[in-house]
């Protein structure tokens, strides 16, 4: 048996996560699904050991996944043969730890990396000295000491603690790439998040792109509470508001392109995702 929870198109759905999987649950149901028409978001209510928002597996955007990615989902998931006879369950149970490895691993490799620049990891001096041909015919191989010393520069200083809960605001210290010249730099064509392309038409478009992204991977209540000195639920509030999706909450329009710069990267941060996550893609 499964439970579709259908709410109006334009529908915020992540005030109503914790009670559709909350009410599944007590229904012993395997998979149910919270839809405005244009998000279906598909949960493992009986998943034990995580939030509610954390039981998701699968995200279908009917108005941006390939039509045959839509389709072999909705087979595979929603299906009456899959549901009925326990295939559903099992793919959805591998969906989502396939998804938690990846959103492990995005986190944890960029980690590694910085801690071995800051360090500096003697392997990989070692292998920048194993690397280097000065002169073939002497063999010249740099020590440890003369390879750390040239690449000190390079090596530091970094942030090799390693990240903790998030701040209660949308504005930590961050080291994104370079903050864009508004007076030279054109907009980007597309940004590429967590390894997906997204096409954007504005500067602004960057910014509510990866709210959008954070709302859909970590619930509404941790979005409101975490970006709450960005976004707000009363555009009345701002000078020209941006609706943030179907998320139910606006941002400002009216801001300076370095500062919709910063707080992109700064939003990635505040729930722990490093700045590689997030790229600008420009023509």
């Amino acid at each position: 048996m499964t439970i579709i929870e259908a709410k109006a198109p334009g529908v915020g759905l992540g005030r109503h996560v914790e009670q559709v999987v909350r009410y599944a649950f007590a229904e012993g149901v395997d998979i149910c699904v919270l839809t405005n028409g244009e998000e279906w978001w598909l949960y493992l209510p009986m998943r034990r050991g995580v939030q509610f928002g954390e039981r998701r597996f699968a995200t279908l955007r009917t108005r941006e996944d390939p039509l045959e990615r839509l389709g072999s989902d909705l087979e595979a998931f929603l299906s009456k043969t899959n549901l009925v006879d326990g295939t559903a369950l099992q793919l959805a149970e591998e969906r989502w730890t396939q998804t938690r490895r990846d959103e492990a691993l995005r986190m944890a490799i960029p980690e590694a990396w910085r801690r071995m620049l800051a360090e500096p990891d003697e392997d990989l001096l070692d292998l920048v000295g194993q690397r280097v041909d000065v002169d073939e015919q002497t063999g010249l191989e740099p020590t440890r000491d003369e390879v750390k010393s040239t690449l000190g520069p390079f090596l530091g200083p970094h942030d090799s603690e390693p990240l903790t809960s998030p701040p209660s605001g949308p504005d930590p210290p961050v080291s994104p790439p370079r903050t864009p010249d508004p007076d030279s730099e054109p907009k980007p064509s597309g940004i590429r998040l967590w390894g997906r392309y997204l096409p954007v038409s504005s500067w602004i478009r960057v910014l509510v792109l990866v709210l959008e992204g954070l709302h859909d991977r970590h619930g509404a209540d941790a979005f409101e509470e975490v970006l709450s000195r960005l976004v707000t639920r009363r555009s009345d509030t701002l000078a020209r508001p941006v609706q943030v999706g179907v998320t139910g909450s606006w941002t400002n329009r009216s801001i300076p392109i370095p500062e919709i710069h910063r707080r992109s990267y700064a939003s990635l941060k505040a729930f722990k995702h490093p700045p590689t996550d997030l790229e600008l893609i420009f023509d």
